[in-house]
């Protein structure tokens, strides 16, 4: 049949051909025009008769042939001009039969060789166009045969070859031009062969080869121009095979190798100018000597879990880092490196170091561009080396250190963010005397030696103020000359006497002052004049005076916020008086949200507190019927100005009409109401003058009666709620209010989300329209500036909304003869918020179908949350998660956290750490009783098709067993599988990708049945028969176009701009 066959113009398969023995009958085969394919051939012994073949014209590939031992029948094959692959050939013994082959201008493959010893039969082989690439293959003991080789146009993988001992010599090789890799072997000792080369232009990477002792053979190696990777070589002692090496073009790490001692070896590295440094997790080394060389590294320096490492000797002459420099879980002793910084671009961070003692390093640093943080060392006694350092760009955070004083930041002048100190053995602030701006808040806790503050004077204003439980602290000197800060939290300071210190300080939003036992006053809190936010008084044992608020203008104590109290005293079991003006004049407004209780009698409750005697007060109020006096409906008009003299001072009423001035007894104070163009007055006097004694009636219903020279139809209407978490019911409050001058009929409506539905409503809506979803109130008697609420419950959408906008319209209609006319609306649009199991852990994408299928190029965002749902304080969260090993570690990153997190990766297993934190439980306060934390990192490259990621973690609550959250799963993929046929045959054309306003889909072959778009949720967009598609109204992102042909389908990824 086939003897006269001499050439072959395209592909010649031999496949697929169970009781194929031989193919001597292509022994007059001299031309194949294409691919080379013998495949699948259970039986095939031979390759005799292939012997007039010298050029492959395309790719040559032997595969799954069970029974062939040698490769003989090729022995005239000189040249392959596509890829040469030889795998899973069970029983090739020998690779006898290419000794002519001599080039391969393509990859070149060999794989699943279980029998095959050496590479012996390819001695004339010299060039190879691609990659070079021998994996999985058991049978390997040397690579022998390939020492001719002069060129490798791309990268050097040798993998998984569990019998591998040694290499060979290859010694014209001296460039690659893309990776060397070399990696998962269990035996190979020895990486010698490789002396002639001196550049790789990819990544160099050396790992997970357990019997490897040394780098030689690498020692002529000069440049790297990606990442060098030296990791878990369980049994490499020294990288002294470096010698050479001069620059990395992006990251070096070195990692997992525990039987390093030092870095001897690249005394020639000068430079990493375009990546990171990292030395992670080698448990035996000591020192870092041998970078005495290195001055520069553009990005990170991060040396972590390095246990045994005791200095760090070496780094002497590094004088320029770009990025971020970490020193955390070390055995470090001394640092005395890093003199020649002046700035670190990114953050410095020095923490969990317990052996730490000596810090003289850093003499030259002038400025922190990010954060710095110096903690949980606690034998470092005293800071030298920072004497130069002038400001710190983010936040600064000291803590847990054996820190007396903070002598040795003598310089700083700035700090961007937060400063935060803690647990430190500090008894003042000295050392922090020229300090004089904090952009953000100032929080220092725990800290049993602290008496006092001094050495801050220079600071007059932060954000936030928070000093917790710090046992010897006596009172605020130091700050004194404080003015201005957001809030001021004083909590568990049991020696605490009184405020002595902020004296200055005459505003804040909020006041926090809780658990202070031996508190006595709040003196030195006079100057404090107005808060803008609410005033929390608690569990203060000697507390028994608050003179020292008085000052504070009552109209700016205020929550602005439904969840809070604007007001609370309680547990306080020695305040008896709190008969004060800031306090009285909360409690004369009747929208005030207020709880006082379990003090001493007297100030057991709000109406125990008698003010009556210390103040005057009145209602401005709209006069229907002008005649002077105030009567039923006749409401208290917001906003009105008046003025009081002494001293010659502007009120303002409240939302309610009301003022209250608090008085000195045996003045005589005139009160005057402003001159308003709109409003004319109607009681007897513009003004009233009153000399105040304590209790005199004529200190009351100083009231001013209004009615308006316009006339107008006005009303406002908003709506607001609780978070909208999905899958539950959720409180909305609905406020409309009559603005105008005449007494309104009308009706309100609300036009509520699709996703959502309508539970129940107080009072209950006079129309319920399910299938326009709208509800209608109809009110009646509305008179000018009455307001009414309106309570309702609705039912969120489920999960699959969760960060969409839900949408919510109110609408307010005034009745004009039968006829409904709008007077106001409003639009609003709270996010969906979601909440799982208490405890649990999502992935995002999520996959689509059951199999959880994922594209290879999508990063994965986990989503740790956790719930206290015990029933006390959890004080530390503990979050141990194991990485899969199909996850690129170099991706790692935390995005966000519901509290700071200390976050520790320790190979693949990675732990999060909430430190005194203070969660508590879910029956004493569900809302606060919930975290989380959010990371981002991406699967490796390279993964096959269908490869699984799979992740779980577990949750420690203080000393209790951990939580085990459910197991999240994607599968990835090239491409979203589909269960029918594709239609390349049909002839399916989809442009243009990416697009932006139309997609547009012919078919040669066939007749479209129909198409459908979905997201990358799998949720289904749109749905059509048209070959035109409108995309523009879509948001950008990735989509996938469903296009059906005759039953067959066909699944396109695109991307709309």
């Amino acid at each position: 049949g086939l003897n006269n066959l001499t050439s072959v113009g395209g592909l010649l398969k031999i496949g697929d051909n169970p009781n194929l023995i031989n193919i001597s009958s292509l022994s007059n085969l001299q031309f194949i025009g294409g691919n080379l394919v013998i495949i699948y051939n259970d039986n095939l012994e031979t390759l005799t008769g292939l012997e007039g073949i010298q050029i492959v014209n395309g790719n040559f590939y032997l595969e799954d042939n069970d029974q062939l031992a040698n490769v003989n029948g090729l022995n005239n094959l000189a040249t392959v001009t596509g890829e040469f692959r030889i795998s899973w050939n069970t029983f090739l013994s020998s690779l006898s039969g290419l000794e002519n082959l001599q080039s391969v201008e393509g990859n070149f493959k060999i794989s699943g060789a279980s029998n095959l010893p050496n590479l012996t039969g390819l001695e004339n082989l010299t060039e190879i166009g691609n990659d070079f690439e021998i994996t999985s293959s058991g049978g390997l003991v040397t690579l022998t045969g390939i020492e001719n080789i002069t060129s490798i146009g791309n990268s050097i993988r040798i993998a998984y070859n569990n019998s591998l001992l040694s290499l060979t010599e290859i010694p014209n090789l001296q460039k690659i031009s893309g990776d060397f890799e070399i990696y998962h072997h269990l035996s190979l000792i020895s990486i010698e062969g490789f002396e002639a080369i001196d550049t790789i232009s990819g990544n160099c990477y050396l790992r997970d080869n357990d019997a490897l002792i040394s780098l030689s053979g690498l020692d002529n190696l000069e440049y790297v121009g990606g990442t060098l990777t030296v990791a878990t070589n369980e049994n490499l002692a020294t990288i002294g095979g470096l010698n050479s090496l001069v620059e990395v073009g992006t990251d070096i790490t070195i990692e997992n190798c525990d039987l390093i001692t030092n870095l001897d070896g690249l005394e020639n590295l000068t430079s990493v100018p375009n990546g990171d440094f990292n030395l992670l997790s080698n448990h035996g080394l000591q020192t870092i000597s041998g970078l005495e060389n290195l001055t520069y590294i553009d990005r990170d320096l991060e040396i972590q879990y390095n246990y045994e490492l005791n200095d760090l000797s070496g780094l002497e002459n590094l004088s320029e880092l770009g990025g971020n420099l970490t020193i955390r879980n070390n055995g470090i002793t001394t640092i005395s490196s890093f003199n020649e910084i002046d700035t670190i671009y990114g953050s410095l961070s020095i923490n969990n170091n317990l052996q730490l003692s000596t810090l003289n390093a850093f003499n030259n640093l002038i400025h922190v561009s990010n954060n710095m943080g110096l903690g949980s060392s606690p034998e470092m006694s005293q800071l030298q080396g920072f004497e130069k350092l002038n400001s710190v760009g983010n936040n600064l955070n000291i803590s847990s250190t054996g820190l007396e004083s903070f002598t040795g930041l003598d310089s700083l002048v700035f700090i961007g963010n937060n400063f935060t100190i803690w647990s430190n053995e500090i008894q003042n602030l000295q050392g922090l005397n020229q300090l004089d701006s904090i952009g953000n808040n100032i929080s220092i806790h725990d800290h049993p030696n602290l008496v006092n503050f001094t050495g801050l004077e220079n600071i007059n204003s932060c954000d936030g103020f928070e000093i917790q439980n710090n046992s010897s602290l006596e009172n605020f000197e130091g700050f004194n000359n404080l003015n201005d800060i957001n809030n001021l939290i004083i909590m568990d300071n049991p020696a605490l006497i009184d405020f002595q210190g902020l004296n200055e300080l005459d505003f804040t939003q909020y006041i926090w002052i809780e658990n202070n036992s031996h508190l006595y006053s709040l003196t030195g809190l006079e100057n404090l004049n107005q808060i803008q936010g609410r005033i929390h008084i608690k569990n203060n044992n000697q507390l028994n005076s608050i003179n020292a608020i008085a000052n504070i203008d009552p109209n700016t104590i205020n929550a602005n916020n439904d969840f809070y109290n604007d007001l609370e005293i309680f547990n306080n079991p020695q305040l008896a008086i709190c008969e004060v003006e800031s306090i009285c004049g909360v409690l004369s407004n009747p929208e005030a949200s207020i709880e006082i209780y379990n003090n001493a009698p007297g100030c057991n409750s709000e109406y125990e507190i008698d003010c009556s005697f210390n103040s005057i007060s009145g209602h401005v109020y709209f006069d229907l019927n002008q005649n002077g006096q105030r009567e039923l409906h006749e409401e208290g008009i917001p906003n009105m100005t008046l003025n009081i003299t002494p001293p010659n001072q502007t009120l303002i009423t409240y939302s309610n009409g009301r003022f209250v001035h608090f008085c000195d007894e045996g003045v005589t104070y005139n009160i005057n109401l402003s001159s308003h163009p709109d409003w004319q007055l109607t009681t007897d006097s513009s003004s009233y003058t009153i000399l105040f004694e304590p209790g005199n009636p004529e200190n009351s219903n100083n009231n001013f009666g209004l009615y308006p020279t316009f006339s107008q139809h006005t009303g406002d209407i908003n709506l607001s709620s609780d978070q909208t978490r999905c899958n539950t019911d959720v409180n909305f409050y609905l406020r409309y209010q009559n603005t105008g001058t005449f007494l309104e009929n009308g009706q309100v409506k609300l036009t509520y989300a699709p996703t959502s539905s309508f539970v129940s409503a107080v009072p209950e809506p006079d129309e319920v329209d399910n299938d326009n979803f709208q509800l209608i109130w109809n009110y009646d008697s509305l008179f000018p500036f009455q307001y009414r609420d309106i309570l309702l419950t609705l039912s969120m959408p489920d999960e699959n909304s969760t960060g969409e906008s839900i949408h919510f319209y109110s609408e307010m209609f005034r009745d004009s003869i039968g006829m409904p006319v709008l007077m106001n609306d409003y639009l609003y649009s709270p996010i969906v918020l979601c909440s799982y199991d208490p405890n649990d852990k999502l992935v995002m994408p999520p996959g689509v179908h059951d199999e959880n299928y994922t594209l290879h190029d999508e990063k994965l965002t986990y989503t740790i949350r956790f719930q206290n749902t015990g029933n006390a304080e959890a004080i530390d969260i503990r979050i141990l998660d194991t990485l899969d090993t199909n996850l690129d570690l170099t991706t790692f990153r935390v995005l966000n956290s519901s509290f700071p997190v200390q976050t520790s990766l320790d190979g693949y297993h990675v732990e999060f750490f909430f430190n005194n934190i203070w969660l508590p439980d879910s029956t004493s306060n569900e809302p606060a009783s919930h975290g989380f934390v959010t990371y981002e990192i991406s699967p490796n490259e390279g993964l096959e098709d269908y490869t699984e990621i799979k992740n779980t973690a577990h949750i420690i609550f203080d000393f209790n067993p951990p939580i085990v959250t459910n197991t999240t799963r994607n599968t990835m993929v090239e491409m979203i599988p589909s269960s029918l046929e594709k239609l390349e045959t049909f002839g399916v054309n989809i442009f243009p990708n990416p697009a932006s306003q139309e997609i547009f889909i012919t078919c040669e072959n066939g007749k479209i049945d129909k198409v459908w778009l979905t997201n990358h949720l799998g949720q289904k967009i749109l749905e059509t028969r048209q070959t035109t598609i409108d995309v523009s109204h879509l948001p950008a992102g990735m989509y996938f176009l469903n296009v059906e042909v005759e039953g067959r389908l066909l699944v396109e990824k695109l991307i709309f701009e």
